[in-house]
This record gives C-alpha cells, sequence and structure tokens, in this order.
C-alpha cells in the first residue's frame, strides 16, 4: 500500500451547490499543490437524515482514496449511473461537474496557447490543465454555474 499524501494544514477551497435525486447539497473540494483533486465534503443539510450521512460518508471515503492516490476518474468511472450515463448520486454529480468544467477549460486554454506565433508560447495539454487549477479562477466558475 502507497503512503497517503497529507494536504497542507491551510489551503484553498472551493464550495458549489448541486441537486441530486431532487435533494439540494453543498460540496467543497480541495486540491493538492499539483492541482489534482485530494478532498470533498459533501452534505445536504438536513443534519441526521440517512441523505446527509450517504453522502458525507462517501465524500470521506472518495477523501481517503483521493489521498492515497487513487485517480479521479476511477472513482467517477465505479460510481452509480442511469441509463443514459448521468450520475445517480451526489458525489457523482460533484466529482462529474468538477470533470467537466476542468476538461471544457484545460482544451479551451490549450488551443489558444496552439495559436500563439512564438514556439516559446506553446503549452502542453497537462501544463493547460494545472493552469487551471488556480482557486480563483475555479471559485469564480463555481459562482458562475450557480446562477
Amino acid at each position: 500500500m502507497s503512503d497517503r499524501l497529507r494536504l497542507p494544514n491551510r489551503r484553498v477551497s472551493e464550495t458549489f451547490n448541486l441537486q441530486c435525486g431532487g435533494l439540494l447539497y453543498v460540496a467543497t473540494i480541495s486540491r493538492f499543490p499539483d492541482g489534482t483533486l485530494a478532498e470533498i465534503f459533501l452534505g445536504n443539510g438536513k443534519c441526521g437524515s440517512q441523505a446527509d450521512a450517504n453522502a458525507r460518508d462517501s465524500a470521506v471515503v472518495t477523501s481517503i482514496a483521493l489521498q492515497f492516490g487513487v485517480p479521479v476518474d476511477v472513482i467517477r468511472h465505479a460510481l452509480l449511473r442511469d441509463g443514459r450515463g448521468v450520475a445517480a448520486t451526489p458525489l457523482g454529480v460533484a466529482l462529474d461537474r468538477r470533470s467537466t468544467i476542468m476538461t471544457a477549460l484545460a482544451e479551451t486554454v490549450y488551443q489558444t496557447s496552439q495559436m500563439s506565433a512564438q514556439p516559446h508560447g506553446a503549452i502542453s495539454p497537462d501544463q493547460a490543465g494545472l493552469l487551471l487549477a488556480d482557486a480563483t479562477i475555479l471559485d469564480f466558475l463555481g459562482k458562475q454555474d450557480d446562477h
């Protein structure tokens, strides 16, 4: 078994709202310094409810898996989905939402960098993804897609 990666005591987090199964949830995520997802917290505000307990427990187990090096896509693909491939749980909705935004932005930054006439201005898709891990951008996007 690999060592658990520890997060800094102080770190930037992003909080956003989501809906699943007719219930509203709040998710908070934090990332490792390299921009990869490190932890997630979920709750629906109905303390003591089974839905809240299930969401919280799924987030705790996911956070532990991420900190032991399990890639987020492995977790996403293992989660319950409906016949259309849409996530059926709050954890799946939260992970899909972050993944969709990051993928779209990474592609946009990568394509924009390729239009640069100067060779030193081009960046790789991986570098584009890391650039997009900036907490300010993610916070802004989270607020935009909540409206």
